[in-house]
């Protein structure tokens, strides 16, 4: 389904292709920030990232310096007053004496200024004395501020406030140098404002009192301000407001702030930032802060109040209390003084207060008139006789029979027939027992049979008797067949006077047999694609010499297409046949005998699941 943001995609996307990376990512970052599950603007922040240390690495690898050959200058040993020195310097280095012992080197390095020992001593403890004097390094932010920081950034360079965008973009660089997209942002933002680009991980600048915000004098008013300053004051507590609508509180205050300098006394701002101050106080419990209330409106001109006045009191004479209300307060708050506006304003309040009290409760009703008592119906009607159970009519004509004319034989034929109840309770109870144990097994068997299949280890070799009996049943229909294998016994086992036997036996029928091809030429046939007539071809040449490996190969391709082909014709027979000569040609290769057992499955699938197994048999 399509999303509103697919344009922004498409863009960000051509973008990226054709160059603009730093672009492509700003419009990635806020489509992600309106949509945080979108998966396509994530891939493209990462290809964003990806570029960007790639050309970091790449910026690294020419900026390395390349390696300065050796001094090979002859050594000589230093005299013992250096020595004396250079221990000396040890010492006091080791008892925490950076200073005296940087002293103590620097005068062994004046008698002796070659010494590359006092050299490396003096520089390790000038290092030593400057990681100690800055101060330590503030720990680095997590991950999820420095994603805030981005998407702040990104949403404030959207705006135009291209600044507030830098700021945010390098306190992310102050602490992570290394960070290529917010190095990136931040360079995109300095061309913007015509500033010099920073090198890939290098630390910002401290940051300085921005030059949209100039200081004040103390003694400016606001009468003092000129003109632009006042519009440009304006301007930033409508930015302020905007970036306050996005949750970003100490931005908008700081714009705020940056009003005040500009124009001290501005009402607005003043107001603004009262209330920033109240909610970082008390933080409002819902997830996005409130759009700030707008300041009270200027109060109008006397003059113009009087036909509003008339209007109102024009509604309150037409019971109009609730719109007659408001225009009373509306004309209070805009400075009214009007002894009118304050009647008409408590006439209307008085009015709707009264309707919205709740109604009196009623009045309890008067106690009715006592009703005259009549005495007990017990004391005025008389009882009625009471009788006996009364049966139809005709249970009196029904007799029992006389096997039950007795207590006695009545309780046997009850015992009998709750006998009778509980065997055939007992004998459903067995029944649902039984189909239970036999669904139980069934499904044990369902669940462990791929686990059985998986573990079932195939057996691929032969045994000699396998071998001798196919050799014996091939020997009158395919002697070419019954050759192989009693040469594979022979291979087996040198010294098996049988398969000796059985071998002369194959290569004399071999030289009787007539020939199988219908007597076109072997290269011809495979070139037609003729298969059946390149077999018949291939085993005539067989027979003749039955160990020629380049007859074999031909006859290895011509076999497993013609495989290939009766199991998708579904001649399994056929396919099967042909798999076993293969197998008798080829005993070293296993896969003949693989692809036996892969035969056997597929035969035994489904025609629906046969033609995706069927090409490994070829």
């Amino acid at each position: 389904m399509a999303t509103p943001f697919e344009p922004y995609l498409n863009q960000a996307k051509a973008l990226f292709e054709a160059g603009d990376v730093v672009k492509a990512g700003q419009i990635w970052q806020a489509v992600l920030k309106k949509d945080p599950g979108s998966e396509e603007a994530r891939a493209g922040l990462y290809r964003v990232k990806a570029h960007f240390d790639a050309r970091a690495t790449q910026d690294g690898l020419k900026a390395a310096p390349e390696p300065v050959p050796q001094d090979r200058r002859t050594l000589t040993p230093p005299s013992p007053g250096v020595n004396s020195l250079l221990d000396a310097g040890i010492a006091l280095y080791d008892a925490g004496l950076v200073a005296k012992a940087i002293a103590t080197w620097e005068t062994a390095l004046l008698q002796d200024p070659g010494n590359a020992l006092a050299k490396g001593y003096l520089d390790g403890a000038r290092r030593k004395l400057e990681a100690e004097s800055q101060p330590a390094a503030a720990p680095p932010p997590p991950p999820e501020e420095i994603d805030k920081l981005l998407r702040d950034g990104c949403t404030l360079y959207d705006m135009g406030q291209v600044e507030d965008a830098l700021k945010k973009w390098e306190c992310i660089l102050a602490t992570d140098p290394r960070n290529t997209l917010a190095q990136a942002y931040a360079n995109d933002a300095r061309r913007d404002l015509g500033l010099a680009q920073q090198a890939t991980g290098a630390r910002p600048a401290p940051p300085a009192d921005s030059p949209t915000a100039p200081a004040a004098s103390p003694a400016a008013s606001p009468d003092a301000a000129p003109e632009g300053d006042t519009s440009r004051a304006d301007r930033l507590v409508r930015e302020g407001v905007q970036i306050y609508d996005m949750g970003m509180t100490e931005e908008a205050s700081e714009k705020w702030r940056q009003a005040l300098a500009l124009e001290p006394g501005h009402r607005d701002a003043l107001g603004y930032l009262e209330m920033a101050r109240r909610d970082q106080e008390q933080p409002s419990p819902a997830s996005a802060p409130a759009r700030p209330e707008p300041p009270p409106r200027p109060a109008a001109p006397p003059d113009n109040l009087e036909p509003r006045v008339l209007a109102a009191e024009n509604l309150l004479r037409n019971r109009k209390f609730e719109e007659a209300a408001f225009a009373f307060q509306r004309l209070m708050e805009a400075g009214s003084r009007d002894a009118r506006v304050l009647q008409g304003y408590q006439q209307a309040r008085a009015v709707l207060t009264a309707r919205e009290e709740p109604p009196a409760a009623p009045a309890p009703p008067a106690a009715p008139a006592p009703a005259p008592v009549d005495p007990p119906r017990a004391l005025t009607v008389r009882p009625t006789q009471r009788h006996g159970l009364k049966l139809p009519a005709f249970l009196g004509d029904v007799t029992l029979p006389h096997w039950l004319d007795s207590p006695s034989r009545l309780a046997l034929a009850c015992g009998a027939g709750a006998l009778a109840l509980l065997a055939l309770l007992g004998y459903r109870h067995f029944q649902r027992n039984a189909a239970l144990t036999q669904a139980v097994a069934a499904a044990k068997a369902n669940a462990m049979a791929p686990i059985a299949r998986r573990s079932q280890v195939v057996q691929l070799g032969e045994t000699p008797e396998e071998i001798r009996s196919e050799c014996s049943h091939a020997m009158t229909d395919d002697p070419l067949t019954a050759y192989y294998r009693a040469q594979e016994l022979l291979r087996m086992d040198a010294g098996d006077a049988t398969a000796a036997q059985l071998l002369g036996r194959a290569r004399g029928l071999m030289a009787s047999a007539p020939p199988l091809g219908s007597g076109k030429d072997l290269d011809q046939a495979i070139k037609e694609g003729d298969l059946e007539s390149a077999r018949n071809a291939v085993r005539d040449q067989l027979r003749s010499r039955p160990d020629d490996p380049e007859l074999q190969d031909k006859a290895r391709m011509i076999y497993l297409a013609l495989v290939q082909a009766r199991a998708t014709s579904e001649h399994f027979a056929e396919a099967r046949e042909l798999l076993k000569q293969g197998r008798a040609m080829f005993p070293q290769d296993r896969t003949w005998a693989a692809r036996l057992r892969l035969l056997d499955e597929i035969q035994a699938m489904g025609k629906a699941t046969r033609n995706a197994w069927i090409p490994l048999l070829g």
